[in-house]
């Protein structure tokens, strides 16, 4: 899976905007957790491109460069804690645009539950 920023937030790569956010008192753990989040999402197959839209509390996951396209998952880190919510697949969600929410401390686990709400947005 390969994660890369959206166009329209082109002005810094998805690595540089976490490393500046984690040099900073408020967005130390935030940033760090984001960027090892990313390198091992990097690592994981599927070998597709996650489109990615960031702000200080968000890491919007996206299936086009396009920041109003389908997002299929969404996380917040907050010190340890990964706090991810992932739109369910269309056949088994109870309504139109259901999503699931969870929470891990551990980064695999993390990219476990992101790579299976990416699996979701394909069927």
């Amino acid at each position: 899976m390969e994660i890369r920023r959206i166009s329209s937030q082109a002005s810094e790569s998805l690595g540089q905007f976490y490393t500046r956010m984690a040099t900073t008192s408020i967005g130390a753990k935030t940033g760090t957790a984001m960027l090892k989040l990313i390198d091992s999402l990097n690592s994981q197959p599927p070998d597709r491109i996650v489109w990615a839209s960031a702000s200080e509390t968000d890491l919007m996951l996206l299936l086009s460069d396009d920041v109003r396209g389908r997002a299929f998952a969404n996380v917040r880190a907050q010190g340890p804690w990964y706090f991810i919510e992932c739109a369910m697949a269309k056949n088994s969600a109870p309504w139109p645009e259901a999503w699931v929410k969870g929470h891990t401390c551990d980064l695999q686990k993390a990219c476990g539950m992101i790579v299976s709400g990416w699996r979701w947005s394909q069927e």
